[in-house]
């Protein structure tokens, strides 16, 4: 989450900030549940839920509002993972070597599958 501003001001821009970080946690526990789903333990993601639940709660004021959100980021964030299974596979292996990744090395990874990808 380092360089992503965290703070909400009601702006719409400050609201689609928010959601994306929060379908940032969530879109590791469903990459690992999807790449290896026998592993999976429910305490994996936990922090992750509890930052996007926390995340959630700071733009919606309500539980029930955040949860219904989450939800609904959740079903996104299910979506995006599924599809490009292949990004976040490359994404993956890079992860594992170097520890972290920017959001330009992300980019320069996925550049080149873009062009293969029959779907872009």
């Amino acid at each position: 989450m380092s360089g992503i501003r965290l703070d909400f001001d009601g702006s719409d821009h400050a609201r689609n900030r928010i959601e994306r970080a929060i379908m940032i946690c969530l879109a590791g526990p469903i990459a690992q549940r999807r790449f290896a789903p026998r592993s999976w333990r429910h305490w994996h993601g936990a922090s992750d839920y509890q930052m996007a639940f926390d995340l959630a709660l700071r733009i919606n004021g309500s539980t029930r509002a955040a949860e219904a959100h989450l939800n609904w980021l959740k079903i996104r964030t299910e979506d995006l993972v599924e599809s490009p299974w292949s990004f976040v596979e490359r994404v993956a292996a890079d992860l594992s070597i170097r520890g972290t990744l920017g959001p330009e090395e992300i980019r320069s990874l996925l550049l080149p599958m873009r062009s293969e990808d029959p779907g872009s």
